[in-house]
């Protein structure tokens, strides 16, 4: 049976206290938290929220946002 030398070589994606995690490891339990948390904080809580968020970073966003000069404000120059 081959190894795969470029896998073994890899290092680690997130050590905690010591322990080592594989992407894998750190995705599944990402998942697993999201579903548990899903299910303990109501899941249509968690989206209103996201959603809030969201929109709350998004509009925080465009009051900091200066204006573009309207000489400079062309998507396509042609010619």
């Amino acid at each position: 049976m081959e190894h795969n030398t470029t896998t073994d070589n890899l290092p680690p994606v997130l050590q905690i206290m010591g322990k080592s995690f594989t992407s894998t490891q750190c995705y599944t339990f990402l998942c697993i938290f999201a579903v548990v948390t899903f299910f303990l904080f109501s899941g249509s809580s968690v989206v209103f929220w996201l959603a809030v968020t969201s929109v709350g970073v998004s509009a925080l966003h465009a009051t900091f946002r200066r204006p573009v000069p309207e000489s400079e404000n062309v998507l396509y120059q042609y010619a």
